[in-house]
Parts: structure tokens; sequence; C-alpha cells
């Protein structure tokens, strides 16, 4: 028997009465296996999107249906703007989108996508298997003062760091993941740049450690997909797949990016944590928060998964 979307958002409501789907997602279920199809303008988005976070609702709606034992998605053509500036930004969302569903497949047994999807797809894993790509490194220091008022969660973040480098030294803030083609200029990025950063991290012995911080009333189901993609960004980088550049051997050590540059070139980091870090969670997360974590903890990079209330 096949459940459409607008029964499946009432099996959520008995879960949790507040929860809404997002309208660029189309889901259904049928013998067991839950079916997502995201629209053309979701797989442009920013991931955080609700109508971008496949992930985020693929993980929270197979926890809130136990019966769900797979999930299969496609999508459609992305819908790309007709203005030069803003379609190469939404190409770059894209590329990350292919990136996400790479690493989603995988690290998840569970979930598959539609064969017509695969082109597009396999042309991400030869980059990745390339090993051409490269991921920049900050430029500068980040301002040490920002208005708590105006800037909330960059409050947030600064406060966080401070308590946190009193446990460990080498933790810092706004790592920045934007990844690039052979070399790290404009003409070829890849992925989203500038202000596609790792709220905080920190490096503890052997684990790394990758923070996504959200202030009161950011709670979205795509905070799981933000920090999926910067803790699967960190193993590719971990295990050599993506690189830093060259230049950064001659780099100053702004954020302490050389430090952290160390040990990874030295292979001294044998474990990604990765923390949710938040005062309180979207509702369907909320309400299936042990489940949710044993499904993104049983991942084959190893990654661990936790949250952290502020």
């Amino acid at each position: 028997m096949e459940i459409s979307k607008e029964d499946i958002l009432r099996l959520l409501k008995q879960v949790c009465p507040s929860v809404e789907l997002p309208s660029e997602i189309d889901f259904r279920i049928n013998n067991n296996t839950l079916y997502l199809n995201v629209g053309g303008k979701g797989v442009i988005e920013n991931m955080q999107c609700d109508g971008a976070a496949f992930e985020g609702w693929a993980i929270c709606i197979k926890a809130a249906v136990p019966e769900i034992c797979n999930a299969v998605m496609s999508w459609g053509k992305p819908r790309y703007s007709k203005t030069t500036k803003i379609e190469e930004r939404q190409r770059k969302h894209y590329n990350r989108f292919l990136m996400r569903v790479v690493s989603f497949l995988d690290n998840y047994s569970w979930f598959s996508i539609d064969s017509s999807h695969d082109k597009d797809v396999n042309s991400v894993r030869e980059l990745l298997e390339s090993r051409c790509l490269l991921i920049n490194y900050p430029q500068s220091e980040s301002k040490s003062i920002v208005d708590k008022n105006k800037k909330r969660e960059a409050f947030l973040e600064r406060e966080k760091v401070k308590t946190l480098r009193e446990h460990v030294p080498l933790t810092d803030h706004q790592l920045p993941v934007g990844l690039f083609v052979n070399e790290v200029k404009v003409s070829n990025t890849f992925t989203p740049r500038g202000a596609s950063q790792i709220d905080i991290w920190q490096v503890e012995d052997n684990t790394l450690r990758v923070f996504e911080l959200k202030a009161t009333k950011n709670e979205k189901v795509g905070i799981i997909s933000e920090l999926m993609f910067y803790a699967n960004t960190m193993y590719y980088l971990k295990e050599g797949v993506i690189q830093y550049p060259d230049t950064i051997r001659n780099a100053k050590n702004f954020c302490h990016i050389k430090d952290l540059w160390k040990v990874i070139e030295d292979h001294l980091i044998f474990k990604i944590d990765a923390i949710f870090m938040t005062e309180k969670l979207h509702t369907l997360f909320e309400a299936r928060e042990k489940e949710i974590l044993k499904i993104l903890n049983n991942n084959k990079y190893l990654i661990r998964y936790q949250i952290e209330r502020t």
C-alpha cells in the first residue's frame, strides 16, 4: 500500500504535532521504502534550507516511521536563474548537492538514488577519485568582537571558542570548506566558498571535532545536512581525497590553520566527531533524538555525531 505525502505528514504529526513538510520535496512510502523527489529549486538552494536538506528529512522520517527500511531519492532538473551571477552561485550549490549525495550513498546502505542520476553523481565521484579537489583556508584573522544584538550566532561562536580553549587549546572557528578544481582561484570554484565555513573546530589528541552552532529560533532540519557535509568534508581531507593547496606551506597561521594542516599532513587524525551545538533542535529532531543519532552514527566513515546543548 502506498502512503502519500499528506498521509506521511499525518503520521509525523502523531509524533510531533507542529511539524510541516517542505513544499520543494515530495515524499511517499511504498513497500516500506521512502521515496523522495527534490524539486529543481531545492537542488540549487543552500543546504540548510528545508527544501534542500534531503539528508535531514530522510533520516528524521526514517526515525519517526520505524517501518521504513530503505530510501530512494530522485530530483528535478536544476532551475537555474537567467542572471549570470546568480546562475554561477546556483551551479556551485548543485555541485555541493551532488557531493552530499555521494557521501550519503557511501555512508548509508539503506539509501539509494534513481539510476537516471548516475551520470551526474559519477562525475563527482571521478573528481574525488582523481584527488584534484582543493580546499581553501583563512586569509586573515576573524574579528575578535562582534555586536551581540546584530550577529547573535557570531557572538556565541566567539564565546564558545573561549570556553572550549580552556580545555582544548587547539580550538578555533570559521574554518573555510570551499572546494576548487586543480587550483584555488575564483574561476575554478566548485562548491560555495566565502560563507561556507565550519562554525567551530578543535583537535584533541587524535580527534578532530566540528561543531555546527545554531542560535535560538534557528531550528531547521537542515542542521543535519550542514553538519554532515562539514564532517564528511573533513573526512575526505583526513583521508587525502581532498587536500590543501601547496601555498599553505608558506601561509600565515591565521585561525590556527597551519596547526590543523600540520596534524592532517602528519596523519595524526584518527577520528572525527560532529557536534550539534544548539539550545533547541527542530521539533521532529527533538521528538526522535535517540533514534536519529543512532541512524546518523551507523555510518561507514565512522564519524560520531552527538548533541551539545548551549
